[in-house]
């Protein structure tokens, strides 16, 4: 009898216990000095009018440590579960925030993971002409934590894009090495969709400092009627880390012309 009160009363006390951390640790509580801004210049083109696929996507780069060893999926359902929104700033004004996050992790050693976070605006709810420059992100795991990083420069530019029954974006580079002369490699294809592009080009504003100049190294035409364009950026000094994006203008057909937007950025490594 005094054996089984015994066990009773330790139940008992492992229950109080267990609430105790339960209310002193709220669900959503995240520590932010585990996640770091792991970028720094940044120009992004983005569809005005189109908000399938990728034409929308806002990224930003972080790195994310963790003492214990997990894999990717773990990483992403944490973030998922604890940080419940973002707001973009131009200075000290909000232009847009959301509740719709979508991270992706890359592991890159046993404490140690790149992830991108991606933002998907809804046409009307982040719309402009010409550029906006945000200057700061901000992501809340609840009413009570939130982390605000600075962004060195991010510029976002919005154009009326063509639709994917003309023309679609179905190779982009994701990451490019820096050589010692400053210059970095992209590729872009185009599935021409039965058109023909008969002029290619990349169009960012003088503004993104970080590519001072490009050229077009090589045009290939596949049987399965896309086109690839790899090209040569000239760089800027201290451009590691820097993301671009560039709005792919063409010509095609009889005369006509519009833009496409790349699938994904590319980071400069």
């Amino acid at each position: 009898m005094k054996k089984s009160f015994k066990i009773i009363i330790s139940i008992f006390l492992l229950c109080i216990i267990g609430l105790v951390i339960f209310f002193a640790f709220p669900k959503n509580s995240f520590d932010f000095s585990t996640l770091k801004l792991d970028q720094k210049n940044a120009y992004i083109s983005m569809s005005k009018n189109d908000i399938d696929g990728y034409n929308r996507w806002l990224p930003f780069y972080f790195a994310f440590s963790e003492k214990s060893d997990i894999d990717t999926a773990q990483v992403e359902s944490i973030l998922n579960e604890k940080i419940e929104s973002a707001a973009l700033y131009a200075n000290s004004k909000i232009v847009y925030q959301t509740n719709q996050l979508i991270w992706s992790a890359h592991k890159v050693n046993d404490e140690l993971y790149n992830l991108t976070l991606v933002l998907v605006p809804e046409l009307s709810d982040f719309s402009f002409d010409g550029f906006k420059s945000l200057t700061h992100i901000e992501l809340s795991s609840n009413k009570d934590s939130s982390q605000k990083y600075e962004l060195s420069s991010y510029l976002v530019e919005q154009k009326v894009t063509l639709t994917d029954e003309l023309f679609s974006v179905s190779l982009s580079s994701m990451e490019s090495d820096i050589s010692e002369d400053l210059i970095a490699g992209a590729n872009y294809g185009i599935d021409q969709n039965g058109n023909k592009i008969t002029k290619f080009s990349l169009e960012f504003p003088k503004e993104f400092s970080n590519v001072t100049d490009y050229k077009i190294t090589d045009t290939v035409q596949s049987e399965d009627d896309r086109n690839t364009y790899s090209v040569a950026l000239q760089l800027s000094k201290n451009s590691s880390k820097s993301v671009f994006r560039p709005f792919l203008k063409i010509e095609y057909n009889n005369g006509n012309s519009g833009y496409l937007v790349p699938s994904v950025p590319v980071y400069f490594r």
